[in-house]
């Protein structure tokens, strides 16, 4: 559900971080520890800001600002993450995805397969 537009972008070379300005449609006052992340609608689809509301009391105020973000990883990114698993995740997720591969990938394309 769009509840606002993203009115300017700026880069802040301090931090390396984009700096973006919400108008948000009339009535909408988000919690103070709302987060927002770009996603995108399906998996290759256009990127979006999406707010994922806090539970917070207080309200962001009209013309406040709010610092809190999550990053953003895109398709390639989560594939990296499963092939190229970090070094204390490789003892389990390797066995794993080729005990998948030998049980279950591999015998259904060989059971396919005519010779």
């Amino acid at each position: 559900m769009k509840i606002g537009t993203v009115t300017d972008r700026q880069f802040d070379p301090g931090s390396f971080e984009a700096v973006l300005q919400l108008k948000f449609s009339s009535g909408v006052r988000l919690p103070v520890d709302t987060q927002a992340v770009v996603t995108t609608k399906g998996k290759l689809g256009d990127k979006y800001l999406r707010l994922i509301l806090g539970t917070a009391t207080d309200r962001i105020a009209p013309g406040g600002n709010n610092s809190q973000t999550r990053g953003f990883r895109t398709l390639e990114d989560t594939v990296s993450g499963i092939v190229f698993p970090p070094a204390d995740r490789r003892q389990t997720v390797y066995p794993y995805l080729a005990s998948e591969i030998m049980n279950t990938a591999l015998p259904r394309m060989l059971g396919r397969m005519q010779i």
